[in-house]
């Protein structure tokens, strides 16, 4: 995995023991589909702190180890640090906190972000934003699967929210699966927003707006994971890839 100090997020993830035959050199897969107006994925905006998009500003480096990723960013009064525990396996943790420093109350939602942006690729013939609600799978695909006589599902083109009891949510390709797995479910939502349908569209999850008072702090909790398509072992929390 591959971060940067931009927006402290993640900006490559790759299966080191799975290459693309499809493309020069036959590049390991990488899951991350980032954009010049979506340059990361885990981004976190929390622009209802009202100090703007914190997706794209700098953080610095508090902490780099084999195993522990720290960034924070101070700003107004407010410091939002984010700590990335790394995994042995595809996997790691993402822990966003608050700690309000001002004078008034703030609040968040801790939303983070996940790009979903069509790369030509194999691996990418089928590819959608997918999230398990309620003990349902939704799908909404970026590039929908070949079918007979042209009468498949096409590509998304509404937005959509789900809200409550959303498990995980992720972006899948033909053959693996990067999920993000928010914490609390009972208290998480989800947004699907096509930017260019066909193309380009964002995920985003995070929980109930949560209000900070001054000197008070609040922290919020995702894990993020790479399985195979068929999903088996993620669909519920205490479950192992």
């Amino acid at each position: 995995a591959e971060f940067t100090t931009w927006g402290g997020a993640l900006t490559r993830w790759s299966l080191l023991t799975f290459s693309d035959p499809s493309q020069p050199g036959r590049p390991s897969v990488d899951m991350t589909t980032t954009t010049g107006q979506n340059p990361a994925a885990l981004a976190t905006p929390l622009a209802d702190l009202g100090i703007g998009d914190l997706s794209h500003v700098p953080f610095r480096v508090e902490q780099r180890d084999p195993k522990t990723l720290i960034f924070t960013l101070d700003r107004a009064g407010i410091r939002v640090r984010k700590t990335f525990l790394l995994g042995d396996d595809y996997s790691f943790r993402l822990r966003v906190e608050v700690t309000n420093g001002s004078t008034a109350a703030v609040a968040s939602s801790f939303v983070t972000t996940w790009p979903v942006t069509l790369r030509h690729s194999d691996d990418f013939r089928e590819f959608s934003a997918v999230a398990y609600q309620d003990g349902a799978l939704h799908n909404y695909f970026v590039k929908a699967p070949s079918s007979f006589l042209g009468m498949g599902p096409g590509a998304a083109k509404e937005p959509t929210t789900l809200t409550g009891n959303v498990d995980w949510v992720g972006a899948q390709t033909r053959y693996f699966l990067a999920a993000i797995l928010p914490d609390n479910p009972r208290d998480a939502s989800t947004r699907f927003t096509p930017i260019d349908p066909g193309d380009t569209a964002l995920l985003e999850v995070g929980f109930g707006r949560a209000e900070l008072p001054p000197g008070g702090g609040l922290d919020r909790e995702f894990r993020a994971e790479i399985a195979s398509r068929d999903h088996h072992g993620i669909r519920r929390r205490d479950d192992a890839i």
